[in-house]
């Protein structure tokens, strides 16, 4: 093997070690200063050394996923719709920063295995754009798939960001018309302080008590219209500093703590998907 290649696989591996490192580092200086570091060694029982490890070699090896899945984006047959009639409400599912539709290959798979047919996962498209701009896009597939599979309503799943864009979609642009159930995994709803590493348009959007949050707050379940939010977050999600500000805190809104799940383990993780399947199913 060239010595070129050795190099980028050594790159990439040690970046991915940075990349936890640093924001494990913030996540515990968070969870120091907030009083909840030693409540979670208390709540699950567990070694917090031991647990810092193990989190950061989780996340290790979700980032080492992300990049295994990254070339399924270009598979067009597996994300073809079926032209037959949808066998349950459509589901679609919007990805977060910097991903594409790639981090839904796990969730496709399960879900077609208990009779899903319409799924459609989206790419957003241009890398540094602002949310409103990614929702606008939202609106235009949602319409489409509605159109062409003769569907009223359909469900959406969105990880990180995409939970963010969805909720744009719901709730500035008519989409509780169209959108049945909102499922969030790991969104920021309330902002995150590691968002100042955000490069584009979205940045100033994701930070904590930023205008973007005020044009979109939910002040009761009322502020989703017609849509059912559903929110699932993680007491070790680093992503989201501090990590409460993931919940929405709201009558008639459903939070659904998962536990220790890192923040890309959320599209990996089985034990998130069944949550997720049972709140698709449910009436």
């Amino acid at each position: 093997m060239p010595s070129e290649i050795y190099w980028f696989l050594f790159i990439v591996f040690a970046s991915w070690i940075f990349y936890s490192l640093l924001f494990f580092t913030f996540f515990w200086y968070e969870a120091v200063n907030e009083g909840y570091w030693e409540e979670i060694g208390k709540k699950y029982s567990v070694n917090l050394k031991l647990f810092s490890l193990v989190s950061i070699l989780k996340s290790i090896y979700c980032l080492m996923r992300v990049w295994l899945y990254w070339p399924i984006r270009y598979f067009h047959n597996y994300w073809k719709l079926p032209d037959s009639s949808p066998t349950h409400v459509p589901v679609v599912f919007v990805h977060g920063y910097l991903h594409n539709r790639s981090a839904w290959v796990k969730y496709f798979r399960w879900l077609r295995r208990e009779g899903y047919s319409h799924l459609l996962a989206i790419d957003l498209r241009g890398k540094f754009n602002s949310i409103e701009t990614y929702a606008r896009q939202l609106s235009r597939e949602i319409e489409e798939l509605t159109r062409n599979c003769g569907a009223e309503k359909v469900d959406i799943v969105a990880h990180s960001m995409g939970g963010l864009v969805s909720r744009y979609y719901i709730q500035k642009l008519g989409g509780d018309k169209k959108v049945r159930k909102l499922v969030t995994l790991g969104t920021p709803h309330n902002g995150t302080k590691v968002a100042v590493f955000v490069v584009g348009k979205a940045r100033k959007e994701m930070l904590p008590k930023s205008g973007f949050f005020k044009e979109i707050e939910i002040k009761d379940a009322r502020s989703m219209g017609n849509s059912r939010l559903i929110v699932m977050y993680s007491d070790s999600d680093f992503m989201i500093i501090p990590t409460y500000l993931a919940r929405v805190e709201v009558e008639g809104v459903e939070n659904t703590n998962v536990g220790l799940t890192s923040h890309i383990g959320f599209i990996y993780n089985r034990t998130v998907f069944e949550k997720v399947l049972s709140a698709l199913s449910s009436s």
